[in-house]
């Protein structure tokens, strides 16, 4: 699965939070790899930890990374699947695991509905990076078909 990365679920993008520079930080981190690097080397230290998993704050530290982007690339690859968020907390902090080492402990569902928030930044994305392109008609189809796929 790793030879699939970087996961890239919000609209092409790993995905920011609020401000210009955070987005453009994400562009420019998912295009020269760092973003490939963040989610393999988070991969493999949630998989090292086995049965005890990893929390945010953890992979901060380890990876001497700030919080958003130690939260966000766990967030990316709990979303696709890689990794399981547990419902028992660490620290107040959620802990992630290698799916094989959830065995009985509940488990927070993956988040397949993307906020109304997310949703818009998916929208500038593709804007940002000319994929919604066409007569203004196809441009208001393709936005109606992404807020379908989210269920709005």
């Amino acid at each position: 699965m790793t030879d699939q990365l970087p996961l890239l679920p919000y609209a092409g993008s790993s995905g920011w939070r609020g401000s210009e520079a955070s987005r453009d930080r994400a562009f420019i981190e998912d295009a020269n790899g760092t973003t490939s690097l963040r989610q393999r080397i988070a991969l493999k230290r949630v998989w090292d930890q086995e049965f005890r998993g990893l929390t945010w704050k953890e992979l901060g530290e380890i990876e001497n990374i700030h919080a958003g982007q130690s939260s966000g690339v766990l967030s990316v690859l709990h979303k696709e699947g890689l990794v399981v968020r547990l419902k028992e907390r660490r620290n107040r902090c959620s802990i992630y695991v290698a799916p094989i080492y959830v065995k009985e402990r509940e488990v927070s569902p993956r988040n397949f509905n993307s906020s109304k928030d997310e949703i818009c930044q998916e929208i500038l994305a593709l804007i940002i990076t000319g994929k919604l392109l066409g007569t203004d008609e196809e441009i208001v189809a393709d936005i109606e078909s992404l807020l379908a796929r989210e269920g709005y």
